[in-house]
């Protein structure tokens, strides 16, 4: 595999070979491609769970681009194309300097409720 399972072949060579290793990932084409299947089928104990589809708010990162937007972009004045650029950059900088966990506004049981009512809905419709 190329740059793309840097971070998958790094966990698996750093954790215990006796420790099952779960990955959450989106339904983005590319976490089910036939590359990415064939390096599970080689790693058992790798396990993989996909958010639901049109879930995008259990995925960290879908929440974090619009706080980017909102703080890096939305409030700036950017004189040139080189200063938009920079602006997330600086964000990005700045928050990592200083980092602080990213808190949930709900409870696990709050989520977890909200995933099965949706789960309820949808597999509902495909009877």
């Amino acid at each position: 595999m190329d740059g793309a399972a840097a971070l998958p072949d790094t966990t698996d060579r750093n954790t215990p070979a006796k420790v099952d290793v779960y990955s959450i990932l989106d339904d983005a084409g590319i976490h089910q491609a036939p590359l990415i299947r064939r390096w599970l089928v080689e790693r058992p104990r790798c396990r993989v769970h996909f958010t639901p589809t049109s879930a995008s708010w259990l995925n960290l990162a879908e929440c974090w681009f619009p706080i980017l937007q909102r703080r890096a972009l939305t409030l700036g004045v950017h004189r040139s194309t080189c200063a938009l650029e920079q602006a997330p950059r600086r964000y990005i900088a700045t928050t990592n300097a200083q980092p602080e966990a990213f808190g949930w506004a709900k409870t696990a049981d709050k989520i977890l409720a909200s995933v099965a009512r949706f789960w309820q809905r949808t597999s509902a419709s495909r009877r």
